[in-house]
């Protein structure tokens, strides 16, 4: 299947989103597509950025909103995930998809879900416990891990679907879930990183939600 010559991202990318997203693979392939439609859907990103991946879940039969982060404050913004949410993690499926700008190519990544230093301060405590002193120390050295023990902030965590290295303007100063957990009673996570809310919202360019 091939893409509309506009899309930024590509129909294999877009596969692998709705699968973790949906937590179950998917063939696109066998599905009936007499007028281009999912090819349309999947591939054209130029009209309705980041909405592939929630156009392919609209096939599926569900039901999609998209909320630019231009049109809301943080708080509103965090009011929106929490409300998707349980103990921390998103119960719906969600994303939010970058554009052209001075700190991200186009894209759709996965959000996970969101948590609060309070919590974070938590995890690192049982983190460092782990570590020996010349690795906790390196731990600590980090800004955005350091910050955590004199702030008081909500963060917001995904799953970066981009090849970090051409992505390092989205995630920089963000904490890294092969750092520290971002929730109790859970290991750390690879490939997942957390943002505060607000540099979120300033990143993305919008969060879209099927519920």
């Amino acid at each position: 299947m091939s893409t509309n010559p506009t899309s930024h991202v590509t129909v294999r990318q877009q596969t692998a989103l709705v699968e973790s997203v949906l937590g179950h693979s998917v063939e696109w392939s066998g599905l009936p597509d007499p007028t281009g439609y999912i090819a349309q859907v999947l591939g054209d990103t130029f009209h309705r950025p980041g909405a592939p991946a929630f156009g392919s879940i609209q096939l599926l039969g569900r039901n999609a909103d998209y909320h630019r982060h231009d049109q809301h404050t943080s708080a509103s913004l965090l009011e929106l995930i929490t409300s998707h949410a349980q103990g921390g993690r998103v119960t719906a499926p969600m994303i939010a998809w970058t554009e052209d700008g001075p700190t991200a190519q186009p894209g759709v990544h996965r959000v996970r879900g969101i948590t609060a230093t309070a919590t974070l301060r938590a995890t690192l405590s049982r983190r460092l416990d782990s570590l020996n002193p010349v690795a906790a120390f390196r731990l600590l050295d980090q800004p955005e891990i350091a910050a955590i023990e004199y702030s008081h902030r909500d963060y917001v965590v995904f799953s970066c679907m981009l090849d970090r290295n051409a992505d390092s303007g989205l995630l920089a100063g963000a904490i890294q879930g092969s750092d520290i957990a971002f929730w109790h009673n859970t290991v750390e996570a690879e490939g997942a990183f957390a943002l505060d809310i607000d540099t979120y919202r300033a990143r993305f360019a919008g969060t879209g939600v099927s519920a």
